[in-house]
């Protein structure tokens, strides 16, 4: 308040400046702003600067009219003290500054320039690697073919994201208002859960989010989080029982935390009958959130209700929800199978082929179904406890996901959904090692495939998209990255 008091004032000056002055004198020009610089550098709209302890220079020139003042915003906020045609910036974290620098001539005649500072990071653009079974992360730069190989997250803070490589390693990641979310099944200090929360592009640590109740004592494994905002998430969860649900972790207006004990109405039950399956991910829809919860998928609003249920076929089970380049929600679903027996999630028996469905994300209804046949061959996807992890294309539009079996070589398909077509991408026949948890794709058009070598290290195969044709050199610019193959792209946030 005080600082639009002061903006208030500024303008207010100026008014008296204008009803005082002679009114026989030819009026002066209005300010016209010659050039924008930033560290020197003359700018149009935007700039993008590494982040550094260093001070940004920013500076602006009229030249046209003796100037009376300046006043300098960021945002909507009046930065107080600026009233030069020079600022110092000094960023405390990446990010976009939006300013807007404001000019007044002798008569109060304003005019107005605004331009934008992007603040960016090492980890701005490309591929994190990370997984259960590795308590830190790894990054590739595509544009550049940099490796930044593990513990770049203890290589900033001092320490490591997870508490061990067992179950105390990450589990799911998310990008939301430049910040980087981790979750991960054990903190350090206890047996409880905690979301990790740092800069998504220098990852400087800014808190851990806990919960009393958030823990593998009460929920068995926690392999999914969404954040809704930066203050509320949804945490998917699976007991050994097989009962799987979601619920809410909220974080209070003074800080403190408070975790649900009961799952959101219609996202829990029996594992792929009414439960998500274990590695399913959540999908964020404008204000929704979608969630594959056996047959059907429920799309969640910000009140934390279910207010849509799109059913597939009850015998059958949604095993992930990708957003396709068309902006179109496209399911993975698996064949119709018995769910009867308690058995059916580790060893599922398929009468029919797999499909995946387009939905319309504006009203929700399923606009199309596609049978994964290979010719005359039924297509059986993975399930129940195991990772699908469809990925959708960031240069095409495909759809890639995993046919086979967990702990057993398997196979990459693309559905393209523009002329239907289905074509087989990698066959993991001869190669050591099973697929693991999430493929990635980046903007210069590669696919990154986690093949698990050990249960904490994986192999990447990478393909060149547009011809399916393996790239060997990125492949060993990676090597052999830690974890069980949870590989997620920065872009997919933008």
């Amino acid at each position: 308040m005080m600082k639009k008091i002061f903006y208030f004032l500024f303008l207010s000056a100026f008014g008296v400046l204008i009803l005082s002055s002679c009114s026989d004198d030819d009026p002066l020009p209005k300010p016209n702003f010659t050039s924008v610089t930033v560290n020197g550098t003359a700018i149009t709209e935007s700039v993008s600067i590494p982040i550094s302890e260093e001070p940004i220079t920013l500076r602006v020139l009229v030249e046209n009219v003796q100037v009376a003042g300046y006043v300098w915003m960021v945002g909507e906020d009046v930065i107080e003290g600026a009233t030069g045609s020079t600022y110092q910036l000094v960023p405390t974290h990446t990010g976009s500054y939006v300013f807007t620098v404001t000019a007044r001539n002798q008569d109060g005649v304003a005019a107005s320039v605004t331009f934008t500072v992007n603040i960016t990071g090492t980890y701005k653009n490309g591929i994190f690697f990370y997984g259960t079974t590795y308590e830190d992360l790894a990054f590739f730069e595509p544009t550049t073919s940099t490796f930044h190989e593990g513990n770049i997250y203890k290589n900033v803070n001092g320490h490591m994201v997870g508490v061990n490589s067992m179950s105390g390693g990450i589990n799911d990641i998310y990008i939301y208002n430049n910040k980087l979310y981790m979750l991960t099944p054990k903190d350090y200090d206890s047996e409880g859960a905690k979301i990790s929360v740092c800069d998504a592009q220098t990852l400087k640590e800014q808190k851990a989010i806990t919960a009393e109740g958030f823990d593998m004592s009460s929920l068995g494994y926690i392999y999914n989080m969404i954040p809704v905002n930066e203050n509320k998430f949804y945490i998917g969860y699976n007991p050994i029982s097989n009962i799987s649900g979601i619920r809410v972790l909220n974080v209070n207006g003074d800080g403190t935390t408070a975790f649900s004990s009961e799952d959101i109405p219609g996202t829990g039950g029996k594992l792929g009958v009414d439960g998500p399956a274990t590695f399913a991910r959540m999908l964020k829809n404008g204000e929704d959130v979608l969630a594959a919860c056996g047959s059907k998928i429920q799309v969640i609003n910000s009140s934390d209700q279910v207010t849509k249920s799109i059913e597939i076929d009850l015998d059958k089970q949604i095993a992930d929800i990708v957003k396709g380049k068309d902006g179109k929600i496209y399911a993975v679903v698996t064949g119709a199978t018995d769910k009867s027996s308690s058995m059916w999630p580790w060893m599922p028996t398929y009468t029919s082929s797999a499909s995946i469905v387009t939905i319309d994300p504006s009203t929700y209804t399923v606009t199309a179904s596609k049978t994964l046949l290979d010719g005359e061959t039924r297509l059986d996807i993975r399930a129940g406890l195991e990772a699908n992890g469809a990925v959708a294309s960031l240069t095409s539009d495909e759809i890639f996901f995993v046919v086979g079996m967990a702990y057993s070589p398997a196979k990459i398909y693309s559905y393209n959904y523009s002329n239907g077509t289905i074509s087989l991408v990698m066959n993991q026949a001869g190669m050591s090692g099973s697929c693991g948890k999430y493929m990635a794709t980046d903007k210069e058009g590669m696919l990154y495939i986690p093949l698990i070598k050990t249960y904490n290290s994986c192999h990447t195969s990478v393909y060149r998209i547009s011809d399916k044709q393996r790239m060997a050199d990125i492949e060993a610019k990676i090597g052999v990255v830690k974890g069980d193959g949870g590989y997620i792209s920065t872009y997919l946030f933008e």
